[in-house]
């Protein structure tokens, strides 16, 4: 009986210990898996699961139209963060130098970042400068997000830039004149946008040129522009009444107009001035009236030696003397004329940089300034004689 009782209790325990285990294998076999990751740790009982950002943007393009050349233009990208936890947004590159980015109101530069907390707004903003070229355009800037979602935004400005007017050809070029004579030039100013094109004012420098030009500006008929897609035009022509005075002639036209983001002209004024005196020699440039002496080493100074030559029935008694010299580093000796046939003398002309002189730049425009030789005479029809020199000198 004892037996029996034992055996019973042994059976009643098994199916007990039976039902636990599967219980046990029954819930961690149902139990939803758990994937660990950086968005996605194991969490303790009490830990709350954490959250994710979430970028809203309404646009990423935005479309400026029609820009004058040199005009700039700004566009406001407004964005919020709809999620739990901040929006971090990192500038990662802009695609011109032309292209300025600001975040939350400040410029950034490339690998600069904001931070925007859940539920609020920003604004990124994209400006623009046309300053390089017409025809149409697109530029933008990249950057990169925590959003796992959206992890890279684009935003982009596009548009086309036209220029409001241009001056064809770009100055007033007179070529070869005789002194006393009056030679003419002419340019034409053109619009492009749908307004009538005014010249407000005019000037022409330096005053030594503004004597001796006369300007006149007069309304151009369509079909005499020299560009047909121009919508309208005017034609500004100049006379130059050559003096005494022979060399290169050096000035500016400016022109003010009434267009916005073309409010000013300028346009180069050259020619030269040729007469019974010339000169030739190493160096010397006649159709530009420049002598070009080059790059000089300090310690060994240079020297170049041209002829004057005078023709006419004045040459035997015409007579040089040094009017203007700059700098006062260049050295200029006149030697004895020679006569070299009925109505012809030559006059020999030195043009020294002496060993030792200080370093020096004169090589002319953008670098420097010309260095200058203005030669008078004696000549009825010659004042003066100018020339331009360009050199340097380097220890």
């Amino acid at each position: 009986m004892n037996r029996m009782k034992k055996i019973l209790a042994w059976v009643i325990a098994s199916v007990l210990l039976g039902l636990g285990v599967g219980a046990g294998v029954a819930y961690f076999e149902t139990r939803p898996p758990v994937t660990p990751g950086p968005d996605r740790p194991v969490h303790s009982a009490e830990a709350p699961v954490r959250g994710v950002p979430t970028l809203e943007i309404a646009e990423t393009m935005f479309d400026f139209e029609i820009m004058a050349l040199g005009e700039s233009m700004r566009h406001d990208f407004e964005l919020a963060n709809t999620g739990q936890v901040p929006l971090v947004l990192r500038l990662e590159s802009s695609t011109c130098q032309c292209t300025g980015v600001e975040m939350g109101g400040k410029p950034v530069e490339e690998g600069q970042s904001i931070s925007v907390p859940p539920g609020e707004q920003a604004q990124i903003t994209l400006g623009w400068v046309a300053k390089t070229s017409t025809g149409p355009f697109r530029h933008g800037a990249q950057f990169s997000t925590n959003d796992p979602l959206q992890s890279s935004l684009r935003l982009a400005v596009d548009g086309h830039v036209l220029q409001p007017a241009e001056m064809l050809p770009a100055g007033l070029m007179f070529g070869t004149v005789q002194a006393g004579e009056t030679a003419e030039a002419e340019l034409h100013l053109m619009s492009y946008v749908d307004q009538e094109l005014e010249i407000l004012e005019w000037e022409v420098s330096p005053d030594g040129v503004s004597a001796q030009l006369d300007v006149q500006i007069a309304e151009a008929q369509q079909s005499e522009l020299p560009d047909s897609a121009a919508n309208h035009g005017l034609k500004v022509t100049a006379s130059y009444r050559s003096g005494a005075i022979l060399g290169p002639l050096r000035g500016w036209l400016t022109l003010r107009t009434n267009l916005p983001h073309a409010e000013e002209f300028t346009a180069p004024i050259a020619g030269r001035v040729i007469g019974p005196i010339s000169l030739y020699g190493p160096g010397w440039d006649a159709k530009r009236g420049l002598l070009r002496i080059g790059p000089v080493a300090a310690d060994e100074g240079k020297v170049v030696r041209l002829n004057m030559a005078v023709r006419g029935e004045h040459a035997e008694t015409t007579e040089f003397s040094m009017d203007r010299i700059d700098p006062p580093e260049l050295q200029v000796r006149l030697g004895a004329g020679r006569k070299m046939g009925a109505a012809l003398f030559h006059v020999p002309l030195e043009v020294e940089i002496p060993p030792h002189t200080r370093p020096l730049v004169r090589m002319g425009a953008p670098t420097s300034s010309d260095a200058v030789i203005v030669l008078g005479t004696n000549h009825p029809q010659v004042q003066q004689v100018k020339m331009r020199v360009h050199f340097s000198v380097s220890r």
